[in-house]
């Protein structure tokens, strides 16, 4: 049942997340063409487009982080043949983006509380609903890194790296 949830849980957020790409796409296109074709710029486009990109980036984290498909720099990794070793790196990087993340869920939860009354220039859209994208994203990148830190230890659901199989 967890699972289930948990499962739900990462389909919307991947599906928020491309719904939300789309939309700053077609939003860029339509500034672009407004500005160079019309000569006319419309003021609350490009405020739109990166607050929707925002909310992309950070509803797509935590899926990317679950699957183990984020940027990283694995040339330590490569040379590293011990997979005792290997673990006990994969351990520390974890605890060490585990830290971070509850940092700036901290922040972001400061600045969320701290935005009540404010809100965008050119939208007049409230801040505390842009910050929201900030404490919701690192929630689920604090789950994401717990279940991947949880998956370590867990040899039947490994590949030879520690993430789990995906397709």
């Amino acid at each position: 049942m967890l699972k289930r949830m948990w499962n739900a849980l990462l389909k919307g957020c991947s599906n928020f997340a491309g719904i939300a790409l789309m939309f700053v796409v077609a939003l860029i296109f339509v500034g672009v063409i407004t500005r160079y074709v019309f000569i006319y710029s419309i003021p609350w486009l490009e405020e739109l487009s990166r607050y929707l990109f925002v909310w992309f980036v950070l509803m797509s984290l935590g899926v990317t982080i679950i699957q183990n498909r984020q940027v990283r720099i694995d040339v330590i990794d490569v040379l590293i043949k011990n997979p005792t070793v290997k673990k006990v790196l994969a351990v520390i990087t974890g605890v060490a983006a585990l830290g971070i993340a509850v940092v700036l869920l901290r922040s972001s939860w400061d600045l969320l509380v701290n935005s009540n009354g404010t809100v965008s220039p050119a939208l007049g859209l409230p801040m505390p609903f842009v910050y929201l994208s900030m404490v919701l994203g690192f929630i689920m990148t604090i789950i994401a890194m717990l279940v991947n830190l949880i998956k370590l230890f867990r040899p039947d659901e490994k590949t030879e790296n520690g993430a789990e199989k995906s397709e």
